[in-house]
């Protein structure tokens, strides 16, 4: 066997890569803080970073819009300050996991066991109505094994794919427990695009991630789980001014591709994601929007342009094994409140998998096929700055109407064998397939600093446990992690250096629990796993740290 090469080789690359370049300005809101004399260095907005978060946060003070935010990308929200060429800001972010993967809402990171790293860079242009980003992304894993605590029973197959026997059927998905055996290293095309204004609408190419929908931590339709999707789009440059209010809209049509594990088939590589929002403001503060995604096989990129106006053309049979093209679907309805004299926000999204057959069918069971998020923020005055309560409740299981009507699990398709995943990871909420999550959050926001605690809960792949691995004894325990951390930030120059420690149990890992009664519960293969998490990136504005 040849010797483990050092993880460690790979750290002064990164290192260097996320060294801030100059000094911020302090500015009044977080959007695309410039740094350096001159502006010779400009950040993007990503999705997930500080800039994002110092966003939200001037949102609850009243002192940020709200509008442009339930439906974004790096290039949606950034500004448009003339012509020219920039650096763009870079942005670095290393995990470390102790015993299993844990990766959250990290793009193309997938942090898996020891040292995982990506960092983004790159150059920005604009030239009238035309703006080019070039943000590639490189990612390194150490991605160290852990074969001792797998199922005793899987088998080569499963072993060599790292892919759950019950990942099958209704239950089938490209998602394996670790990306691949041994290091790895990729460059991603990351949050690039090219975007180019007409008026009132903006259209282009891109590969960066979006994120749909008012959660904190989990967008059911599309979030910031995995690398960005390439896509065409087609969106409104700025909202529209109507009879109702102001009005967004958002059309994409993108390819997604399976990872290197899920079988040796070629031909069927690719997916087409064809997706669309409308985002309603009738008074400030309120934004309501409706979002539908749609999803099949695709022959290559050929395939996935054919197919982009599936979202308003493909209505019936999601879920038909046996149609000449089967697809799945999502259709989702979210609303965020913002009070800024109280700095406060309430949100909510409902989705279903499966559209009503009949008006009979929707009064009977509503319920079918639903998940959803709930969540609120709370900003209040605290000696030095301002206290923020975050909680957050998603859940995606099987409906009790699962026992009426035919119904398959969120993100897993037998229709479309890969499922709601792109290169092996989930473009939805983190939580995964038919799971559920909760998450409690409370921070201490000073000026230039931010400390807090935080917890959590998630029940994985939940109706996978009923269907799939019941008749063998060795698959009997729920597969739940509670999980609680620390987690702090502070601006050094221009830089914004964030630090989460997350310490995590999970019970019944991968369905390992060998008991036959109450009492014998703890007779199970549990994990306890601990997470570092160190991000660095441009400085969102200093208003971020004020209280309102």
């Amino acid at each position: 066997m040849p010797p483990r090469r050092s993880s460690t080789r790979f750290l002064p690359l990164l290192l260097a890569l996320a060294i801030p370049l100059g000094a911020q300005e302090p500015r009044d809101s977080a959007a695309a803080p410039e740094l350096a004399p001159g502006g010779a260095v400009r950040a993007l907005t990503t999705i997930g970073g500080a800039a994002e978060e110092g966003l939200r946060d001037a949102q609850l003070r009243g002192r940020a819009p709200v509008d442009g935010f339930l439906v974004r990308s790096p290039s949606s929200l950034a500004a448009d300050r003339g012509n020219g060429v920039w650096i763009v800001a870079p942005e670095a972010t290393f995990a470390w996991n102790s015993a299993i993967p844990f990766s959250i809402n990290d793009g193309a990171l997938w942090a898996a066991r020891g040292l995982s790293g990506l960092v983004m860079t790159g150059v920005q242009a604009q030239a009238g109505p035309v703006r080019l980003v070039l943000a590639p992304e490189m990612s390194y894993t150490e991605n160290g094994a852990f074969d001792d605590i797998l199922p005793y029973d899987w088998g080569p197959e499963q072993r060599a794919r790292y892919r759950a026997p019950w990942q099958s059927g209704t239950h089938s998905i490209d998602l394996p427990v670790r990306p691949g055996g041994g290091e790895r290293r990729r460059i991603h095309p990351g949050q690039s695009s090219l975007t180019v204004r007409a008026g009132a609408v903006a259209l282009g190419a891109a590969t960066e991630n979006q994120w749909w929908g008012p959660g904190v931590r989990n967008a059911v339709l599309l979030g910031g789980q995995a690398a960005g999707i390439p896509h065409l789009f087609l969106r409104t440059a700025r909202p529209l001014s109507t009879p109702l209010g102001r009005v967004e809209a958002r059309w994409i049509a993108g390819g997604l591709r399976e990872s290197e594990w899920f079988n040796t088939d070629a031909s069927d590589d690719w997916r087409s994601l064809s997706a669309a929002a409308v985002v309603l403001t009738p008074v400030d503060g309120v934004s309501l929007g409706v979002a539908r995604s749609v999803y099949s096989g695709a022959d290559g990129g050929a395939g996935v342009l054919k197919n982009g106006a599936d979202v308003l053309l493909r209505w019936r049979g999601a879920g038909d094994t046996l149609a000449a093209r089967p697809f799945e679907q999502m259709t989702s309805l979210f609303g965020r409140m913002v009070l800024p004299a109280d700095g406060a926000e309430a949100y909510a999204e409902w989705v279903r998998y499966r559209l009503p057959g009949s008006v009979r069918e929707l009064m009977e069971r509503p319920e079918h096929t639903q998940g959803y998020t709930v969540g609120m923020q709370w900003l209040r005055p605290a000696p030095g700055g301002s206290v923020r309560l975050q909680a957050e409740h998603t859940y995606l299981e099987k409906s009790p109407s699962y026992r009426a009507l035919p119904t398959g699990s969120y993100y897993a398709s037998a229709a479309v064998p890969q499922g709601y995943t792109h290169e092996g990871q989930v473009i939805g909420s983190p939580v995964g397939p038919g799971a559920s999550g909760q998450w409690l959050g409370v921070d201490w926001l000073g000026r230039g600093a931010r400390a807090g605690i935080f917890a959590g809960r998630i029940r994985w792949a939940n109706d996978a446990l009923y269907d799939k691995p019941a008749p063998n004894a060795a698959f009997r325990g729920h597969d739940v992690t509670l999980l609680a951390g620390l987690r702090g930030a502070a601006d050094v120059g221009g830089a914004r250096v964030s630090a989460e420690w997350t310490a995590g149990k999970r019970w019944n890992y991968l369905f390992q629990g060998y008991a036959f009664d109450w009492n014998q519960r703890e007779n199970a293969v549990n994990v306890v796993n601990h997470t570092l998490r160190l991000q660095v990136s441009a400085a969102p504005g200093r208003s971020a740290g004020r209280a309102p």
